[in-house]
């Protein structure tokens, strides 16, 4: 039979939630500690790409739009690392970098679809650059029985 547990020993210490180890983490890469900033990233990755794809939609960029996208978001989120402030936690705060950096990138997208010319403005232009000719520019207009075959190629029979 063995022995009884020691009811008097000290209980280990609950592990960190999930919420601490980032703080943790953010704290470290704050202080320059690349390594930790790449744990953070490890840590959040496959939630943030979830989120950055929700965000995007099903746009024609597909996967590689949303490898960019999240890209982007790390590198701001490293550049944002001083400025970051505990009000929020680090689950917040890249949330929202992801969030900002996927709708800047609908909006850019958007405005240069906007810019440029659609199938039938470039249609359009291209009418108006080459008309079509005038009845007096290269239109013969013929009467019946007014010329002999002949004639419409000179002196050349057909």
């Amino acid at each position: 039979m063995p022995a009884p547990p020691d009811l008097r020993a000290p209980l280990a210490a609950p592990a960190p939630s999930p919420t601490v180890l980032a703080a943790r983490l953010l704290a470290r890469a704050r202080a320059g500690d690349a390594a930790a900033f790449a744990q953070l990233v490890e840590q959040f990755d496959p939630t943030l790409r979830r989120f950055v794809q929700v965000v995007l939609g099903s746009g024609a960029d597909g996967a590689q739009g949303d490898e960019r996208i999240l890209a982007a978001a790390y590198v701001r989120a490293y550049r944002a690392l001083p400025r970051y402030r505990r009000r929020h936690a680090p689950a917040l705060w890249l949330h929202r970098i992801a969030y900002l950096t996927a709708t800047d990138h609908l909006r850019r997208t958007e405005r240069q679809r906007a810019r440029r010319p659609s199938a039938l403005d470039a249609a359009l232009a291209e009418a108006e650059a080459h008309p079509p000719p005038d009845d007096d520019d290269e239109v013969v207009h013929l009467e019946p029985g007014t010329f002999e075959p002949g004639e419409l190629h000179g002196d050349q029979p057909i």
